[in-house]
């Protein structure tokens, strides 16, 4: 791909990292797909102009990353309810299941299950990621005949083990289709991976991963996240 026509996607401080793969025969065969799909009546979420959403963030203001399976699929009035950022319901304008089981598992770790009222945004996500959380998928698009799971390995893999190798951020990888990149960062230490709830009505057994990758974030010499954005009772 033209990399003069994709950089403007990301942030400049990831353009030396990303150039290359952008310019990749692995990039070209993914686009090649996404257009081929497109062409036969797919209908592919998120936007092409969100796609890459989460790459808006400076690598060097990321505290955390966390990397989710897939975006949201499905559609309203023909709009995708992905827009790039993982868990964000800004489409919607509603929290969805997902989300409220991702706050439900940082209450009950964080607050001790207080039961704290959010915030009406809360279905938006940008709260966090103005703090440097990155918010993104392991495969970045998605669509209602099936997942880009396969299509989208090679670029996260590249973007694991050529970028993220590279910062001291912890990496937090939530669901099943995330295991592949588990072993993707040299200190392992900093990567931390969460099975997905089942059923509806549930939430991450976060296993006080968030505990720990806050007081990797205070090494880091950075402020903790406020992870919950809540309104205070007093």
């Amino acid at each position: 791909m033209n990399w003069e026509s994709f950089k403007k996607k990301f942030h400049e401080s990831w353009h030396p990292y990303m150039k290359a793969f952008i310019e990749s025969e692995e990039c070209d065969n993914i686009f090649k797909l996404l257009k081929a799909r497109s062409a036969e009546g797919g209908k592919i979420g998120p936007s092409s102009h969100n796609t890459f959403k989460a790459f808006e963030i400076p690598l060097d203001k990321i505290k955390v990353v966390i990397m989710g399976s897939r975006p949201y699929d499905g559609f309203i009035d023909g709009y995708p309810v992905a827009n790039g950022l993982y868990l964000d319901c800004s489409a919607i304008g509603q929290v969805s299941y997902e989300l409220r089981n991702f706050y439900r598992g940082l209450e009950l770790e964080l607050y001790n299950g207080l039961k704290l009222d959010y915030l009406p945004d809360t279905h938006n996500i940008h709260y966090l990621t103005e703090q440097g959380v990155m918010m993104m998928t392991a495969s970045l698009t998605t669509e209602d005949d099936g997942d880009h799971d396969n299509l989208w390995f090679p670029f996260t893999s590249y973007v694991m083990n050529h970028i993220f190798s590279k910062f001291n951020f912890p990496i937090i990888l939530l669901g099943d289709n995330t295991i592949p990149y588990t072993h993707f960062i040299l200190d392992e230490s900093r990567v931390f991976r969460l099975d997905e709830p089942k059923g509806v009505i549930s939430e991450w057994d976060t296993k006080g991963v968030f505990q720990k990758v806050d007081n990797l974030v205070t090494e880091n010499n950075q402020d903790t996240v406020m992870w919950l954005n809540i309104e205070c009772p007093f």
